[in-house]
């Protein structure tokens, strides 16, 4: 924390000396002539000084607020960039880490799609993405272009920043400058969020940017991106790739901490991207040490993780955040595949007929009735219904427990524990059909 605060007195000094130089040449040269036309005999010099002083006050003022305002690009700036494109609404910030490997980058620059390939690495790139978003936009929806018959041909939509979340800038950045900036932002706050199974990287970028704005969230919103290979075929090579990734995981949200001063950390997984995240959180009683990174809440959607692995981490992963909520559910298609690679065996975030794993400090919300795919692009079930979102929101902005207190359209199950000898609570909650 010493070391971001030291940096960013580093930084603000080195962006004022220029200006306040220009002050104290100002003074001496004012000082000059009054001197050369001796109008300081005539003047009080106790108000000379004075004025001297409002003077250099004035260009130092001026300089802080120049400073604030060039020293990181702002959501204005690139909609003014963008000539403020009809048809969209808003724009959102994502900076992303990411161990897919890049060709032909430069810190500093902007970074093209092509460049980012899904190869695994061990080490981290950092960047920032600006996100717009369309007017059309529907709470939990990314609008994307589609692919539709036309005549005999599948052809797929044209972007329009009018009816698609759009990557109006994508930039590299150096180490340095990814913590240095989210160290500067006034709400130390970030909402990191790790995808799936089947997700490419811009499309880990759009998801991050829609559940940042959805929520309204203050903070920093962070994509950390791994290799995924984007394909339905290769699952097993996508679990692979989440295997190797917790560390990389890890020590992102440690330098969250220690680089740039961010308090609360709200940790939001899918599918098997909550299997880089218990990872990660297993590892720091080993490395970091108990509590080290305090997250404030751990969110699981569909976690494609077995449930063996997940009780025997169970006491790891409480200890390092302080809220857990599993949304679970029997329809996601992503588990649904991941159940047939495990003979059948259901996964931490698949719900059986005897009802959702258990673990107790965890709550466990059933979504089944919602949809069939959490967290998936242009899906109309369960993203259009905004359910899931709101509560999620709520995580976020009241962390109130139980959940029944914070939606209250949640059924407890079983619905009369309160009159069960020694309960203290429900098993786990259900939305309704």
């Amino acid at each position: 924390m010493v070391n971001s605060q030291w940096r960013a007195l580093r930084s603000k000094v080195g962006a004022l000396l220029p200006i306040v130089s220009l002050a104290i040449s100002s003074f001496g040269a004012v000082f000059g002539v009054l001197r050369y036309f001796d109008i300081l005999e005539v003047i009080p010099s106790g108000l000379v000084a004075l004025a001297m002083l409002l003077l250099w006050a004035t260009l130092l003022l001026l300089s802080v607020k120049h400073a604030s305002e060039d020293r990181y690009t702002s959501a204005r700036d690139i909609l003014k960039r963008l000539n403020y494109p009809p048809g969209v609404i808003g724009i959102q910030k994502v900076m992303f880490a990411t161990n897919r490997r890049m060709t032909d980058t430069v810190e500093g620059t902007s970074l093209d799609l092509e460049k980012i390939t899904h190869h695994f690495q061990t080490w981290l790139y950092y960047g920032r993405a600006w996100v717009t978003i369309p007017a059309v936009h529907r709470i939990g929806t990314v609008e994307r272009p589609r692919r539709i018959w036309k005549s005999l041909w599948l052809l797929k939509e044209a972007e329009e920043p009018a009816k698609h979340f759009t990557l109006a800038e994508l930039s590299r950045l150096k180490e340095s400058d990814f913590f240095e900036e989210i160290s500067q932002a006034s709400a130390k706050s970030a909402l990191v969020f790790v995808h799936g199974f089947n997700v490419s990287f811009s499309d880990a970028l759009f998801r991050a940017a829609q559940i940042g704005y959805d929520t309204n969230f203050r903070g920093e919103v962070i994509a950390f991106c791994w290799p995924s290979r984007a394909s339905v075929e290769l699952y097993d090579a996508d679990r692979e790739r989440a295997l190797a990734s917790h560390y990389a995981l890890l020590d992102l949200l440690n330098d969250l901490r220690r680089k740039a001063s961010i308090e609360n950390i709200f940790l939001v997984a899918h599918s098997l991207g909550s299997q880089i995240v218990v990872g990660a959180l297993s590892a720091i009683n080993s490395r970091l040490g108990e509590g080290a990174l305090g997250v404030e809440e751990l969110v699981l959607g569909a976690p494609d993780v077995d449930r063996d692995v997940f009780v025997s981490s169970g006491d790891f992963i409480k200890s390092a955040a302080r809220g857990i909520t599993i949304y679970a559910s029997s329809a996601d298609k992503a588990l649904i595949v991941s159940r047939l690679k495990a003979g059948g065996v259901p996964r931490v975030g698949d719900v059986p007929p005897d009802g959702p794993l258990l673990i107790q400090g965890v709550d466990v919300i059933d979504v089944t009735a919602l949809g069939e795919d959490m967290f998936a692009l242009n899906h109309g079930v369960f993203i259009s219904d905004r359910s899931v979102l709101d509560d999620l929101g709520r995580i976020i902005t009241s962390r109130t427990r139980p959940p029944h207190d914070r939606t209250t359209t949640l059924r407890q199950v079983p619905p009369h524990w309160r009159e069960l000898a020694g309960r203290t609570a429900p098993d786990y909650w259900v939305y309704p059909r």
